[in-house]
Formats: C-alpha cells, structure tokens, sequence
C-alpha cells in the first residue's frame, strides 16, 4: 500500500487491515519492485526525483519528509521511466526538461531525499514512456550466450590446478 502522504505498508493478506485514507496505490509485491518518484519537500521548497527498491523485510516505511507541506507528487514502477518536467511562474518561458531517471539519480535508498530535479519552479511533471528494460536482458543473455560458446570453442582448457592447457586436437 502506498500513501500519498509519503509512506509504504507491506501487509498480508487479511481481512482485518485497516488502510490509511490517503491512499495512492495497492498491490502485489513481486520480486524487485522499483520505485521512482517526484516528491515536494516543504523544507527545502523544492521538487527531488528519488529512486529506491522497495524492501520486502520493511514494514512501514516513510519515504519523504515528515515535513507538513512535503507531498508526494507522482510515481512510477518502470525499471527505466522518463519524466517530463514543464516549468511555471516567471520561468514559464523555459523549454520542457526530460530525464532519464535511470541516469539522473542511481538506485538509493527509501529514506534518501533525492535528487534535486531544478532550480527552476516546477508547474508539472509526467511519466514519459519507458525506455525499455527487454532490449537490455535480451542484449544481456545474448552476451551470456556468446560468453559460452567462447568458452566451449576454446582450445583453452581449465586443468584442476588453475593452470590453463591448450588441446592442440591430436
């Protein structure tokens, strides 16, 4: 379960829960669950761009400031999302900003402020479409594969003494 008002809740599933009022999102937990997301926080009156895995041990876990004016202000669960950022007030003139999350701000962890995203005043921000996470495991298992046959191929053997001999094939 995931709060607007900043916090992630792990729960079982039992009919007892109670859930907060203000809720963003609920869903199954998989494996690796990747959280990117646009926070204000109230004390440094500015926007971060945070990114973190979300821990199956944590149970309750405030992820922005305690701060009364921090707010979480959009999230996504792509592996490599895009954000577009549009700019207000006196720079409204200022072209539109897009960030690779991916590379604007590694994996850390929930607790991180973030990133900051500008020093600009933000008006609005959106997810772009992800860049796409298939195409690097394919390129990946392909590497892996080819790793493999190289290995196989090779007239370079392993020996259990970690010394390596050639198999000349005679």
């Amino acid at each position: 379960v995931i709060s607007k008002s900043g916090k992630y809740q792990l729960l079982n599933f039992d009919l007892s829960n109670h859930f907060p009022d203000d809720i963003s999102l609920i869903e199954k937990l998989q494996k690796e669950k990747y959280c990117t997301l646009v926070h204000f926080d109230g004390e440094q009156s500015t926007h971060y761009l945070k990114r973190f895995i979300i821990n199956k041990d944590d149970k309750d876990t405030l992820f922005i400031s305690e701060h009364p004016k921090s707010k979480l202000i959009d999230i996504s669960f792509d592996r490599f999302p895009m954000l577009q950022v549009e700019f207000g007030g006196k720079d409204k003139d200022k072209a539109k900003l897009e960030i690779n999350a991916d590379e604007f701000i590694s994996i850390k962890s929930a607790s991180a402020r973030g990133k900051k995203i500008s020093n600009y005043k933000i008006k609005k921000t959106s997810w772009l479409t992800p860049l796409p996470f298939e195409e690097e495991e394919k390129q990946e298992q392909a590497n892996n594969k080819e790793n493999t046959e190289n290995e196989i191929n090779s007239p370079i053997k392993d020996v259990e003494d970690d010394t390596k001999q050639l198999d000349l094939g005679l």
